[in-house]
């Protein structure tokens, strides 16, 4: 896994990177603000306490077909 900034990580749990630095701030972690990389294991223990488990957020792009797109008009 690669490193990820605080703000990149609240983003991809639907929380405020605060709500993020203030859970660091429970589990001892030192970080300074929104800009703190985050490593592998603090993303870990961090996905255990929002209940991510590791999984791949889901497609909230809604059903949407793989290829060529949504457009109605013919294939030129």
């Amino acid at each position: 896994m690669t490193k990820m900034r605080v703000h990149e990580y609240a983003k991809k749990v639907n929380k405020s990177s605060r709500e993020v630095i203030d859970e660091l701030d429970k589990m001892k972690v030192d970080v300074k603000n929104h800009m703190s990389v985050l490593d592998s294991d603090t993303t870990a223990k961090l996905d255990r306490k929002f209940g991510q488990g590791g999984s791949r957020p889901n497609n909230q792009g809604g059903n949407r077909q793989g290829g060529q797109g949504s457009s109605n008009r013919p294939a030129s």
